[in-house]
């Protein structure tokens, strides 16, 4: 006989005193836990101030409207960001990509970055479209770069840093994790990312770009 599994999180965590007492001013959230814990998560955070960060994963089409009303940043790869609107999965083209996230804008999140592996990532802010490309690297094992690139999105939101920084820092740390075997073993520290990127990083080589605001781009 299989009996269902119940998953218990502690909202306490999400109290004006706790926030504050630990410095956090951002919340990520992913949907490996049952959909209405993530969307009560989500309210206690958005409520006590966190910025909320969505990772879709795993991608569900028919998520409620009323989740997208709490989330600041929706970060999904490829395939999710496909997924949720109904498409079949893929590797998507830059055009692609930026039509996706105006489209997944238009139920709540202000903000949606596409992570697309060895393409960087694709930043939808407001109005203003713009890719961070990836560092060229030798990659190994993929497996935790998507997790990687949230934490340090998160990290780095946290402490202040602009979208644009932000999304450089998690590119930066998922390229490098895919140059190593496992998922836990993988996680890079701060100073090994600043250190390995500090000089030729994202930043100062200029491998990032603006893109017209157009419809349908």
């Amino acid at each position: 006989m299989c009996r269902a599994r119940t998953t218990t999180i502690n909202l306490s965590i999400y109290s004006p005193t706790t926030l504050a007492s630990r410095g956090r001013s951002s919340s990520c959230l992913q949907l490996e836990t049952p959909v209405e814990t993530v969307v009560e998560a989500a309210r206690r955070a958005k409520r006590h101030g966190a910025q909320v960060i969505l990772d879709p994963a795993p991608a569900l089409p028919d998520l409620r409207a009323e989740l997208f009303q709490h989330v600041d940043l929706l970060t999904p790869n490829e395939s999710e960001a496909a997924q949720l609107l109904d498409r079949p999965p893929g590797n998507l083209t830059t055009a692609d990509a930026a039509s996706i996230a105006r489209r997944l804008q238009a139920p709540g999140p202000p903000t949606v970055i596409i992570k697309m592996g060895p393409q960087g990532c694709l930043l939808a802010d407001g109005s203003q479209i713009t890719q961070i490309a990836a560092p060229r690297v030798k990659a190994v094992d993929t497996t935790a770069a998507g997790d990687i690139f949230n934490a340090a999105l998160t990290v780095a939101r946290s402490e202040g840093a602009s979208l644009r920084d932000a999304c450089e820092f998690a590119v930066q740390a998922a390229a490098l994790s895919v140059t190593r075997f496992g998922a836990q073993p993988s996680v890079p520290s701060r100073i090994e990312t600043e250190s390995h990127f500090g000089e030729s990083g994202l930043k100062s080589s200029g491998n990032s770009c603006d893109l017209m605001s157009k419809p349908g781009v």
